[in-house]
């Protein structure tokens, strides 16, 4: 990313919503109200989504490979996230079509 900061307690938010692989429509509208608040630049709202989708995607990797429900899982932050192809990193694009 471009140097720009992340902000930690969105970030915190972001792990504790997909902690167990599920969204429910609390966790949605959660999410969906932080970034409508205008409390995050677009900017620092995507480069911490790119940094937990990097996280997460280290934590997956840590056993040297993706099972079936960690692919789920990044499949879901993915959607949750809406985030445009080209800021999700090639590794996780990897792990989720393999």
């Amino acid at each position: 990313m471009s140097g720009a900061s992340i902000d930690k307690a969105f970030k915190g938010m972001l792990a504790r919503i997909f902690s167990d692989g599920v969204v429910d429509a609390k966790e949605r509208a959660e999410l969906k109200a932080k970034l409508g608040s205008g409390g995050l630049t677009p900017e620092v709202a995507r480069a911490t989504m790119i940094e937990f989708l990097e996280t997460t995607m280290k934590h997956v990797m840590a056993d040297g490979k993706v099972t079936d429900r960690e692919r789920a899982k990044l499949q879901l932050i993915l959607k949750e996230l809406a985030l445009p192809d080209d800021c999700v990193p090639a590794e996780v694009k990897r792990a989720i079509t393999a």
